[in-house]
């Protein structure tokens, strides 16, 4: 058996710490969209086309894994079609 990994704390995702972004969320992001990002509800998420930067976004802040974002972005593809 592995060793185990600490989940981040809330005020560490509130903080943008989550993984995949180090110390804070990504420039592109400004305060405003990453407030609306913590306000949209999951079902909000997959039904809006979002940025892939904003994808990584709400999934550090969630503490989705890494191949969260990549799944959203086949989908938002797939339903373009």
């Amino acid at each position: 058996m592995g060793p185990v990994t600490r989940r981040s704390s809330p005020s560490q995702l509130r903080a943008g710490q989550a993984a995949g972004f180090g110390a804070k969320p990504p420039a592109e992001l400004i305060a405003e969209r990453l407030a609306a990002l913590r306000q949209m509800s999951y079902r909000q998420v997959i039904s809006t086309r979002l940025s892939a930067v904003e994808l990584q976004a709400y999934a550090a802040l969630r503490g989705y894994k890494k191949g969260w974002v990549w799944h959203r972005l086949q989908a938002q593809r797939g339903s373009a079609s």
